[in-house]
């Protein structure tokens, strides 16, 4: 019931006394009339109402904007640590979300378990203003990301009579530590709020992958995010009594599409030339987002009569990814190097759409995003064991990457909502290793992964919400800041083949 609903989170009392107070505050005038009283009090007790409303669908926990760990640093040690240049070449149960065309290139049955941490370290330093926001300090107070992953790879080649290699891929990330399945906030904020870290969006992705011709493979995907609706009704009375609470909460899947091409000259010659050592990919992956639409009614009464019915609706957006098209290009040199580098074209532009559709709060900002284009470099080495002479460091692959980002972030002020992001350089460092266990049939590989984002200091303003519309309206300046800081990420997994 709703009004379990609201005890739960501490505001029955507090709904109670916003519609029952109707004390009249000195230096408020005259007191009115009798007959203004009552239509004083009954558009107050209105407006009360709701607020009750809005704090029945604010009761519960919802984080909500763009970014996703995926996005943002990577689905498994691999990509944290070549700084996601490695993506368009993912293969194991990760490719599934980055490429599935990776799924049919060496297929295997495997299972991995790990995790991604990340601690965004960010400042908001501010630079004075008429109304400076009270910070007890200058590090904001974004929340880390633990976001447990699972993946599974099956090899399907011996399904069919044909004699092709094909993969199937299901990846699985729960952030909390496997509790999160769902958070959900869209906010106003008067000191500032990172757009893109600490986002807890549930990640599902799943694919397949068909060698359809020598050195040719193609995949085919799709991540699942989540529509939620919740309608609210109640009845109440001036006295803040209420009955005939209803409350139905429906959920809705929607796929993402996904395609991927992997090319493979070493395949097409019979002898070993300069085009053999390359590796050619194209990925194409369609926005994902989560959403959430309540809407509420409120029937207010008076000795069984219905004087109004009080409607509010609020729309959130979670989670947003935007689609993305990615080629890179790999080139294997023959000291057991592999150098990686890919372009990722990230279109951010369709979310300005999107807010103005599906997010109340954030469209009241006049918030503006811009399209980016990623660029990405990273090494894999294999040959200590080969340049040492010690079998110990056999199986064991360091890697490396580098990449920059820009902010797709265009708006300076977004009143309200105070949205803070900046240009960043990552750099990344990791390590693989793949050793035989005792009384196991297959081996086993550990990975292990580091990842920093250094932002680029900015400057941008703080800004009340808007009065009226913003087309119409002028950004009420209060504060000047400047958004600058770190993020570190962490990643392992372990993966057992069988």
């Amino acid at each position: 019931m709703v009004e379990e609903y609201v005890c739960r989170n501490g505001a029955g009392k507090y709904l109670a006394g916003l519609l029952t107070d109707t004390s009249f505050s000195p230096g408020e005038g005259p007191v009115p009339g009798p007959d203004k009283q009552k239509v004083f009090m009954f558009e107050f007790r209105c407006w009360r109402v709701l607020t009750c409303l809005w704090l029945i669908m604010c009761a519960g926990s919802l984080q909500a904007g763009p970014g996703s760990v995926p996005s943002e640093f990577g689905l498994s040690p691999i990509e944290v640590s070549t700084a996601r240049s490695y993506a368009p070449f993912a293969q194991g149960a990760q490719a599934s979300y980055f490429n599935p065309a990776g799924l049919s290139i060496d297929p295997e049955n495997s299972m991995a378990l790990g995790s991604v941490y990340a601690s965004p370290g960010l400042k908001i330093q501010s630079r004075g203003g008429k109304e400076p926001a009270f910070r007890t300090s200058p590090s904001s107070n974004t929340g880390e990301n633990n976001m447990v992953m699972l993946g599974l790879e099956l090899d399907l080649s011996n399904l069919t009579t044909f004699d092709v290699p094909v993969g199937f891929g299901l990846q699985m990330g729960i952030d909390g530590g496997g509790r999160d399945l769902l958070q959900i906030q869209d906010t106003v904020s008067d000191a500032g709020q990172p757009a893109f870290f600490g986002k807890k969006p549930l990640v599902i992705a799943s694919g397949i992958g068909i060698g359809v011709y020598r050195g040719i493979y193609l995949g085919l995907g799709g991540v699942i995010s989540l529509t939620a609706r919740a309608p609210i009704k109640l009845r109440t009375t001036l006295g803040g009594e209420t009955s005939e609470q209803e409350i139905m909460v429906t959920g809705d899947t929607r796929g993402s599409p996904i395609f991927g091409l992997r090319l493979e000259p070493s395949e097409w010659f019979n002898e070993d030339n300069f085009f053999s050592d390359f590796s050619l990919a194209l990925s194409w992956r369609n926005h994902s987002y989560f959403a959430l639409e309540m809407d509420a009614s409120a029937d207010v009464e008076i000795q069984s009569t219905t004087l109004t019915s009080v409607p509010l609706a609020v729309k959130s957006l979670d989670g947003y990814v935007p689609a993305q098209y990615e080629l890179g290009i790999m080139y294997r040199l023959p000291w057991k190097i592999e150098l990686a580098g890919s372009f990722e074209f990230q279109n951010w532009k369709r979310l300005n759409s999107l807010i103005s559709e599906r997010s109340d709060v954030s469209n009241q900002s006049d918030i503006e995003f811009r399209n980016i284009v990623v660029p990405s470099a990273g090494v894999t080495y294999s040959g200590l064991a080969k340049h040492t002479g010690l079998e110990f460091f056999e199986g064991l692959k360091l890697r490396g990457g580098y990449s920059y980002k820009r902010s797709p972030l265009k708006s300076e002020i977004t009143p309200g909502v105070n949205l803070l992001d900046a240009d960043r350089f990552i750099l990344a460092t990791g390590l693989s290793w793949t050793f035989s266990v005792p009384g196991m049939t297959n081996p086993v590989s550990v990975d292990l992964a580091y990842q920093k984002h250094q932002l680029k200091s900015r400057n941008t303003s703080i800004a009340p919400p808007y009065d009226g519309p913003p087309i119409f309206a002028v950004p009420d300046v209060v504060e000047r800041v400047s958004l600058s800081g770190q993020v570190n990420a962490f990643a392992v997994s372990a993966t057992l083949r069988f």
